[in-house]
Formats: structure tokens, sequence, C-alpha cells
């Protein structure tokens, strides 16, 4: 790998194919304790750090059976590898995930990782168990990314691959990132080996796949008190989790069968405004609550969705293909995906609450307007105010299901009783937001929400629209709610 410094053209091409050159790579030789180039890989050691003090009980026990035992630090590979200088650095996390094998050079030893073994000086054998909840993990995943069939590391022997996503994220955005303009393309290689093996789209952080519940993360820890400054010359969504600094944990899929969830302008699933994917909308039938979909088909080679209107067989077979062959001519399967518009259409209800802190709970709590006593967990981006005054905020609820209603003694159900407006009640996810001066009908994001036991009543408040007597007919319905844009 060879990137030309000083061409921003020369950098984009090669930072999008990190995955092709760790992922290919024999082995991976880290530096891990220098804080700079000067740094080099060898240290003048104390031998007593290598070694692990050897215990021998005096006297013969059930729980050390007479044996000579080694003391290690349990934390040994968190606070001795991962706590290093170079792995605290957010572009040194795929790096780490991509590489077949690494020998790392840290400050006390020599360390040793595959997808088989995670060793050191001190335990050349291989960590044991109650000291490998750290390695085992991504030593396991680091195995999965290295597998050439798409259709192997999208198995589900054991972890989906949405809930590795969940844990990548979380683990890069603990780390430090000098430029905030490289926060999604250092994390491309892993995304594109995700994204080939879900046949999923991505952008900006984001799956495609239930996007209304990908929109709902949240910062771990709100303690910013103004959102980051995005850089000019990599324009950051406020939808996306990389328009914030600090660690992010990404909302769980609500369900695969879902009471209710925003849709796009005409009534559809919502999408990402993709170059190089064409949608034409499927021609619409009858009216239903649930989103109608697109019809798509997906060309494996090139990963670019392609949909095509109806109208007989031979047609549509006929341009898909066309269609594929075009694209994966003019659309560059490894470089990150590019977006159109970075305003996303949805359909849906903006309401408005005030939040309030709860000292006791540690949380920030929304309320709605009409005093429904209504547990709603929210998480906002950045600190509102003082936390001992009330702070008004708009809102908009994404996704909602049902489900059975959670009771304190013990007790046994027929499956009948679930359709029962008493034994059911709702819970969802949802996002705050604020207008954008000066461009009516947009908003950008500024938390997210969570509330878990509604009825019927208190979930219907939750779907109304402030000032909705204000709205053109055309940009209103009172099953849809309101049209606007997310930026």
């Amino acid at each position: 790998m060879c990137i030309l410094q000083g061409s921003a053209e020369d950098w984009e091409h090669e930072a999008s194919r990190m995955h092709l050159v760790y992922r290919n790579s024999y082995c991976n030789i880290a530096i891990v304790d220098s804080a700079d180039k000067n740094g080099g890989a060898y240290r003048n050691r104390v031998p007593e750090n290598i070694v692990p003090t050897l215990y021998a009980p005096q006297e013969n026990s059930p729980m050390f059976g007479g044996k000579k035992w080694r003391i290690l630090p349990k934390d040994m590979w968190e606070s001795e590898l991962l706590q290093s200088y170079l792995y605290v650095r957010a572009w040194v996390f795929q790096e780490r995930m991509l590489a077949p094998r690494i020998l790392h050079f840290a400050k006390n030893q020599v360390f040793w990782d595959c997808p088989s073994l995670s060793a050191c000086e001190a335990l050349p054998a291989g960590l044991p168990r109650p000291m490998d909840t750290a390695a085992g993990p991504d030593r396991h995943w680091r195995g999965r990314l290295q597998i050439d069939s798409s259709d192997d590391l999208a198995g589900s022997v054991d972890q989906a691959l949405s809930a590795y996503w969940q844990t990548a994220v979380r683990k890069y955005t603990s780390c430090n990132i000098t430029n905030r303009a490289d926060k999604l393309i250092a994390l491309w290689g892993i995304a594109k080996l995700v994204k080939d093996a879900m046949y999923v789209e991505y952008a900006e952080g984001l799956w495609e796949e239930n996007l209304e519940d990908q929109l709902c993360w949240r910062v771990a820890e709100c303690k910013l008190e103004r959102r980051p400054i995005t850089p000019a010359n990599r324009k950051i969504p406020s939808w996306s989790w990389a328009s914030m600094d600090g660690e992010i944990i990404v909302a769980d899929r609500l369900s695969d069968k879902k009471h209710w969830t925003v849709t796009d302008h005409n009534g559809r699933h919502l999408t990402l405004d993709l170059v190089g994917v064409k949608r034409y909308a499927r021609p619409t039938g009858p009216q239903t609550d649930e989103p109608a979909p697109f019809l798509q088909r997906r060309v494996k080679s090139d990963s670019v969705v392609q949909t095509k209107r109806l109208k007989d067989t031979s047609q549509v077979d006929s341009e898909s293909h066309q269609s594929a062959s075009s694209a994966s001519k003019e659309i560059d399967n490894d470089a990150e995906p590019a977006l159109h518009s970075r305003s996303i259409p949805i359909q849906g209800y903006v309401n408005t609450g005030m939040l309030t802190f709860d000292k006791t709970r540690r949380t920030w709590l929304l309320h709605l307007r009409t005093g429904a006593d209504l547990d709603i967990e929210a998480y906002p981006d950045t600190i509102p105010g003082p936390p001992e005054t009330p702070h008004h905020s708009q809102f908009v609820i994404m996704s909602a299901k049902k489900v059975a209603r959670p009771r304190l003694e013990v007790f046994c159900n027929s499956p009948e009783s679930i359709n029962n407006d008493d034994e059911v009640v709702i819970e969802g996810l949802g996002i705050l937001v604020e207008t954008v001066d000066n461009t009516p009908g947009h908003f950008r994001r500024t938390g997210a929400l969570r509330f878990r036991v509604a009825d019927k009543e208190e979930f219907h408040l939750l779907l109304s629209t402030t000032v909705s007597e204000k709205l053109a007919s055309k940009d209103f319905d009172t099953k849809r709610g309101r049209k606007f844009w997310l930026d």
C-alpha cells in the first residue's frame, strides 16, 4: 500500500481499500506502546513484568489443589494491550479486526493474536478462560471476517452480524480520532464486509434495512454541551451517529413484525438516496397500514439494488440485466457508498414534549404536553440545559410493536389472552428533533427516545402532530402524519 502525500484523490481511493490490504495480509506487526514514530518496537523490560509470580499453597485445599499457580492481572489483555497508545486510535480498530494474525509489541511483553489463539510471553499457550472475555469475542469475529464466502460470514450459527455491528460501533466510537472527516471511512473496511454478507445497502454508518430503528441510535453518555462541528470537506448528517463524538449505542432491532412505523412520503419503507441504486415503486394497490415495499432485485456481484416497475415479466428481466451491467461499470464497489441527498423523506407525527432530568435514575425523561403518565426514556445528543429546568423538545415516534403486558406475579397466559387489549401494551423507539432554520419542513436529529409500556390511548397521544392545522393538506394526513425531511 502506498498513499501519495498531499493528494486527496489518491487518499480517498486508497483509504476505501484498507480491507483489501489488512484482510489479505499474512501477519500484521503492531508497535502498540509507541506514542509516535520514534518509539520503536523494543523496550528495556523488567523480567518480573513478563514472568508471572508463582503461588504455591502450603496446604492442600479444594480451591488450589496443591498445585502452583501463576498470578496475573485479570485485565492484562485490556490494560496492557487494548488501552495502549495505538489501540485507542479509531483508525487502528479495523486494522486490528481485519488482520488475520497480529504480533503486538507492548510495553512489558509481546502479544500474539489470531483467530484460534490469543497469547503472550507470560501465557504462551493462550489466555485462560477467565482472562479471555475481551480477546475471545474479537478473536471469534476476526475469524468470521476472514471467511471469503459471504454466505458463511452471514451464517446464524452462533451470533448475528447485526449484533457484531452493534459491538463494533460501540468499541470503535470509544476510540479517539484526530480528523472527524475520517470517522466513517476509518470503519468502512468492516462495514464493507458486513454489507456484502447481509446484502443490505449502507451509508453514513447506517443500514437501510429497518432504517427507522437504525436512526434511533443514542450516545452512551450525554456530556457534550453542543454538537461537534461538521468538517467542511466531509458533511455528516445529524441522523448519522458519526455526527457525534463519544461512545455510541446502536439501537436494537425492534422486531420483524411491527405494529406501526413511519414511512417515506409515498407510504413506503424508508430508504437511503444512494448513488448507483435505482428504485422504481411497485404499482400501488389497496391502502393498508403496512408500508408498501419497493420491488427490488439485487445484483450479487456489485451489491447494487435494481428495482423496476412491473409491466410484464420479460421486460423486467431484460431491464434489470441491462441495469446491472451498466451499474457495475459505473460504481466502484470498494468505495464508500455516496448519497445523492443527505435528507431522508419521512412521514410521521412531529409531536412536542418536555425534557426533565430524573436525579434518582440519572437519566432524562420526556413528558407529553397532555400530562399522560407515560415513562419515556430520552437520550439527548447534547445536554439540553440545566438539569433542574424542563426543556421543550419535539419528537417523532419511528416504530412501535405490541407486546404482552408485563406482570409482577407469576401466572400462565393462554395464547388467546395476548389478543386481549387488556393484556397488550405497546413499546417503541423514536428520535428527538428540532427545526432547521430557514428550511421549512426540514428537521435535524437531537437525540433518541424509547417507551416500553404504553396502552392504546397513550400510544394514540404519541401519534399526534403539533400545529397540524397550519399544514397544507398535501403535507399532512391524519392516518400517516406530517411529511418532512430529516437532515
